[in-house]
């Protein structure tokens, strides 16, 4: 006997197990459309750009319907069994129609893209030793002369934040004044291995190195991102003045 969308019993049960059963698997198609809002975008003060807009998403979704004919042939007992029920309950039927449902909604879309800063060259500062006596160094600190003793310098260093310049041998830090000779934080690590030592516990964010320069480069992922960022501005800055220039007026005569 050919397949049916229902279980066939004997008696007075009702077919279609009591018209509750799933029809058979029919096949369903997805179609989706996007209409993309209006954006509105911020940058910060640093330099974060904020980018918001609301889109409009239609999905509308088909199912296409399988005739019962295709399960169960006219004439057999399933068949006969099918139509009694659907003349019974009419509603059944829909179960195998092609059958499309639309809907639409308003789906926010947010970005957030965080600013990337090319670093800065900075400067470093020498120890403040004035002489190298036999037992002693002398300090010139804040126009006050310290005497330390030579066993006790390497303590000092320590303690204050300098270490050894790798080629001339002065001990040196990252300057706590703004002031000192101009260097490469990116190529100083590159070539020595090591960060420029600083002087513990001293907030550097207020001093300044004056027209230093650029830094160089890390590597090109991160010259690649900032040249990016860059783009993502000058477009930020764009859709902004358009914003502004296109936004309604309101007129109070009206």
């Amino acid at each position: 006997m050919a397949r049916t969308p229902f279980k066939l019993r004997s008696g007075n049960t009702t077919p279609f197990k009591l018209m509750g059963s799933s029809p058979a698997r029919q096949e369903v198609e997805d179609e989706v459309v996007t209409e993309k809002g209006d954006t509105t975008v911020n940058i910060s003060d640093e330099g974060e750009i904020s980018k918001a807009r609301k889109d409009l998403v239609t999905t509308t979704k088909t199912k296409k319907g399988q005739p019962v004919e295709e399960i169960v042939k006219p004439g057999t007992p399933g068949y006969d069994k099918w139509l009694a029920a659907v003349k019974k309950d009419p509603s059944i039927e829909e179960k195998y129609k092609p059958k499309t449902v639309t809907e639409t909604k308003e789906v926010p879309v947010e970005e957030t893209i965080k600013p990337v800063v090319r670093g800065k060259k900075s400067r470093y500062e020498i120890a403040p030793v004035s002489t190298r006596g036999a037992t002693h160094h002398t300090l010139n600190i804040e126009g006050e002369k310290v005497r330390v003793k030579n066993k006790d310098m390497a303590k000092w260093y320590e303690t204050h934040g300098y270490t050894k310049h790798p080629k001339t041998g002065t001990y040196i830090r990252q300057s706590t004044t703004g002031e000192g000779k101009v260097y490469d934080p990116n190529m100083w690590e590159s070539t020595h291995g090591s960060k420029m030592s600083v002087k513990p516990d001293f907030d550097y964010s207020g001093v300044d190195y004056g027209n230093v320069g650029d830094a160089t480069w890390k590597n090109a992922d991160e010259r690649q991102k900032y040249t990016d960022y860059q783009k993502e501005l000058k477009e930020a800055q764009r859709q902004i003045k358009y914003n502004a220039a296109n936004a309604p007026v309101d007129d109070e005569n009206e």
